[in-house]
This record gives structure tokens, C-alpha cells and sequence, in this order.
């Protein structure tokens, strides 16, 4: 599990210096904490 969150954040992270004009930090880490939060409860 702890390899899926460290993969999640680098993939994360690497869209966002890719894309910095695309993509807005904070609403991109809402919802992945989103994402990896529901995969922990469920």
C-alpha cells in the first residue's frame, strides 16, 4: 500500500511540473487525497 501512495504523489507531483499552466496544486491535492483516502476505507 505504502508503494501505491509513493507512486501516486511522484505521478502527481511529475503531472504538475509538467503541466504547471494546466493544472492548479491545490485543487489536484484535494483530490488525490481524496482518491487515497477512500482506497484506504474501502
Amino acid at each position: 500500500m505504502s508503494s501505491m501512495v509513493v507512486a501516486v504523489h511522484d505521478g502527481m507531483m511529475l503531472q504538475y511540473n509538467l503541466r504547471q499552466g494546466e493544472i492548479d496544486g491545490p485543487e489536484l491535492v484535494k483530490n488525490v487525497r481524496k482518491m487515497v483516502l477512500s482506497g484506504l476505507n474501502g
